[in-house]
């Protein structure tokens, strides 16, 4: 059974070392970084910047413009994961990117379906910028010319829901992600969901969409109005919400949402100014226990914690343990900054007792990138590191779920600098 899981942390107003357990498989080249004040590529809320379907991992990342710099067109890759093939890559030059704006990354998704990309991008308080290709562009990879004309224009509404007040619904968009979810036994059965922001920082509201091959987008409805680290799930993608004793407390289509007061959904009590920092990780095992880390200084140090819920749903934060305490080259697990890059938690189904935290540097200049890891047995807190970079990690680091989930193999999506990288680690 598919369970959705919401989370939230927000307040209204290379050269490397290889260490047992981990090991680099091959690092290849996307394309060029544009060279922006702030990050278009690799922010931790860019769902999904990898996806893999079908033996295929797709890539989806902004470049500049060849003779204009201070424009930015969105890229699309893909490659075969058999066999020794290089990325494809064609770029959608019809549309043009203006804005220096971190918000505005691009979040690609796939109908296992029906085959379709779906692409959202250039998110910030604006109307929604949404693509889809033609069917079967992923199910029968080989068919079809990877080139700009499987996609159609850029719409500023979902297909299926022209009935919808645009100005109401798809105006002031941020965040724009998607997750495939299996509704039946086949792939063909699989959905789409489609998740969006509407409503700037603070008044903001998030609504849910699905997709389905042969019907197009219907609107599940508006599932969260809220604050603080709160917890819930819904069973039925979406349409009802419950709290962590299993008691409903939203209703998404009846437009009833997770409210500050809802109850039960408080997990820990974080004080504002308390350090914490948007958007930073979650992950559930194999096992069904949901992980979380983020950063606090409720000592009076900033330090990243740890949270995580047991199968029998009691709650845990621990914070990671100090330099001191995991001999790191990086030496980095103590050193979070309040605005410092963010991190990510990797589970893999492979290995439910085994959680891995991704770490990047958060010092001044830093580019060092760590790959620590804890288990089950240890309750979380037998962290050791695994794998070290001592450069090549400037934004924030990204990896692809449905390839782990696949053959077990963690593909990082890094910037180096100047570069846009795909590290494969054998786990």
């Amino acid at each position: 059974m598919w369970k959705l899981v919401f989370l939230t942390y927000c307040w209204l107003f290379f050269g490397s070392v290889s260490v047992k357990g981990l090991r680099l498989l091959q690092s290849t080249t996307l394309g060029q970084d544009p060279q922006t004040v702030n990050r278009l590529n690799g922010e931790s809320f860019q769902q999904d910047a990898l996806v893999t379907f079908n033996g295929y991992q797709y890539a989806v990342f902004w470049t500049a413009d060849a003779s204009n710099t201070s424009v930015r067109h969105p890229s699309v890759s893909r490659r075969g994961l058999q066999g020794s093939s290089g990325w494809e890559t064609f770029t959608l030059s019809d549309y043009d990117g203006t804005d220096d704006d971190g918000h505005d990354v691009i979040s690609l998704g796939i109908s296992q379906g029906d085959g379709t990309l779906h692409i959202g991008f250039d998110q910030h308080d604006n109307p929604l910028r949404y693509r889809v290709s033609k069917t079967g562009i992923a199910t029968h990879p080989t068919i079809n010319p990877w080139s700009p004309q499987i996609f159609g224009p850029t719409l500023d509404y979902l297909p299926g829901l022209e009935s919808l007040d645009k100005n109401v619904f798809f105006i002031n968009v941020t965040y724009p992600r998607f997750l495939s979810i299996p509704t039946g036994g086949r792939k063909s059965d699989s959905d789409l969901l489609f998740e969006i922001r509407v409503g700037r920082s603070g008044l903001g509201d998030d609504w849910l969409y699905r997709y389905t091959p042969g019907k197009g987008w219907a609107q599940i409805g508006r599932y969260l109005e809220n604050h603080d680290m709160d917890y819930a799930y819904s069973h039925n993608l979406g349409e009802t919400w419950m709290n962590n004793w299993n008691q409903q407390i939203a209703n998404s289509s009846a437009e009833e949402p997770i409210l500050p007061v809802s109850a039960g959904i408080t997990v820990f009590s974080i004080p504002k100014y308390g350090g914490i920092l948007n958007q930073e990780a979650q992950t559930i095992d194999a096992e069904g226990r949901i992980h979380v880390l983020n950063r606090e200084n409720t000592t009076g140090v900033e330090q990243w914690y740890h949270y995580w819920r047991s199968t029998a749903t009691h709650w845990t934060r621990t914070v990671l343990p100090p330099p001191s305490n995991l001999p790191s080259i990086n030496n980095i697990t103590g050193t979070p900054t309040v605005i410092g890059k963010r991190g990510k938690l990797v589970a893999p189904r492979s290995g439910g007792e085994a959680l891995l935290a991704i770490l990047p540097s958060n010092a001044p200049n830093a580019t060092a990138l760590s790959i620590i890891g804890s288990t089950a047995q240890g309750h979380f807190r037998d962290w050791k590191v695994l794998w070290e970079a001592v450069d090549g990690c400037v934004a924030e680091p990204l990896f692809d779920r449905y390839r782990l989930e696949e053959d077990g193999v963690l593909s990082l999506f890094l910037v180096n600098g100047t570069m846009l990288q795909v590290e494969d680690f054998e786990l």
